[in-house]
């Protein structure tokens, strides 16, 4: 595993974690409420504004975006194959799938479902490429480091099959009701809202799998 992937890889956790971070403390700031990934979408930190409202936010990530980008085409290993191109371009697409769930909001329904879509088939596609492409290693070398990848890989992709087989995620527009101190019966967002939290799951679990990914290589 060439120490530069290792370094980039480690710079677009930080810079992912810095722009969570950024974007958090400006959604406080600019709604005077708390922001949870288990009710929140992504969008949501950019919500009603502008590029320039969430500035450091969205710059951090930029350069988060930019690192995963080098980590790709820069990426090296000795046993490259089939399995490792498809990962790679299945990677590209869970990055670029995952970056409009940022900046594309509910309010544009079909698009963001379409988009929903897709980041689950790339991130899918992804995580089931480098169990292939760790299990052909590990069958060739018996390797630790790529059993681990393979473990690994084996859990995500198992996470996100419970993830989309979750029968709330088919209701995911359901309200809670709730029953003010007049009686008034009103619609209130779940503290659970299975879109929502998914859609970080996939940001999260994307991470996890570039980790994997590059774990394989040792």
């Amino acid at each position: 595993m060439p120490i530069t992937q290792l370094s980039v890889l480690i710079i677009a956790v930080f810079l992912f974690v810095c722009f969570l971070l950024a974007s958090i403390f400006n959604y406080k700031a600019r709604f005077k409420k708390s922001y949870h990934f288990r009710s929140h979408f992504p969008y949501e930190l950019n919500y009603h504004g502008k590029f320039k409202d969430n500035i450091y936010g969205n710059l951090i990530y930029i350069l988060y975006f930019i690192a995963i980008v080098v980590f790709f085409v820069f990426f090296k290993d000795v046993s490259f194959n089939g399995y490792l191109i498809f990962a790679l371009v299945a990677g590209g697409l869970t990055l670029i799938s995952l970056t409009a769930l940022i900046y594309i909001p509910i309010d544009q329904l079909r698009l963001h479902m379409i988009d929903v879509a897709f980041s689950f088939v790339f991130s899918i596609g992804f995580s089931f490429a480098i169990v292939l492409s760790s299990f052909n290693k590990f069958k060739e070398t018996s390797s630790i480091p790529s059993l681990v990848s393979l473990i690994i890989s084996i859990v995500v992709t198992l996470i996100f099959v419970i993830l989309i087989l979750n029968p709330r995620l088919s209701r995911w527009a359901e309200m809670d009701v709730e029953k003010k101190e007049d009686g008034t019966l009103v619609n209130v967002r779940p503290k659970w809202f299975p879109l929502a939290y998914s859609e970080w799951a996939m940001m999260f679990l994307y991470l996890l799998s570039l980790t994997s990914f590059l774990v394989g290589t040792i």
